[in-house]
């Protein structure tokens, strides 16, 4: 979550510092001069990550500092040069999906109050499966010494996924004799 507060203090510099609080359970950062909170929010049923193994960048014409910093559950500081354009990024995890709030890009002013929230939500893996039917019929249910019986196999893909390479093997009993 990126929270940017109007609450703003003199510097000795003359720039003016926005003041931010730590928002519980995500990570935030707190800009000076040009004030910015990121929260990351991780969603975690199932999954194993922290909001420490997502990587946060923050990018922009107004110098972020630091720019690029690991997640954090109780908040990171930023400091930005001055009015600018930005925009922050959080690097991927293998089954997690990433959304950012409207906050997260655009232009910040001395005078904005913007909430930033960037969520890591845990997708469990679907593993695609296949399920396949096997049946196997005769033409006679019996014959004679030297008759013919005509077996015939149908498989049938019963989903939910596409099933590739099916090979169907019907070993004959050690009695009967395979005919072309």
């Amino acid at each position: 979550m990126i929270n940017f507060f109007r609450k703003s203090v003199s510097l000795s510099s003359g720039k003016r510092a926005l003041v931010g609080a730590v928002v519980a359970g995500s990570f935030f950062v707190t800009a000076i001069a040009y004030a910015c909170s990121i929260t990351v929010v991780v969603n975690t049923v199932g999954g194993t990550q922290a909001s420490s193994n997502f990587t946060v960048n923050v990018t922009g014409d107004n110098n972020p500092n630091p720019s690029t910093f690991p997640g954090s559950a109780s908040g990171t500081d930023v400091t930005f040069s001055g009015e600018g354009n930005f925009q922050v990024n959080v690097a991927s995890s293998t089954n997690y999906t990433t959304s950012y709030s409207s906050d997260c890009f655009g232009h910040i002013l001395t005078t904005d109050h913007l909430m930033c929230t960037v969520t890591n939500t845990y997708q469990t893996p679907v593993i695609p499966s296949a399920d396949l039917g096997i049946t196997k019929t005769a033409n006679v249910t019996s014959t004679v010494e030297g008759g013919t019986i005509n077996y015939t196999l149908t498989v049938r893909a019963l989903g939910p996924a596409t099933s590739t390479g099916v090979v169907a093997t019907d070993t004959l009993p050690t009695t009967l004799t395979f005919v072309n």
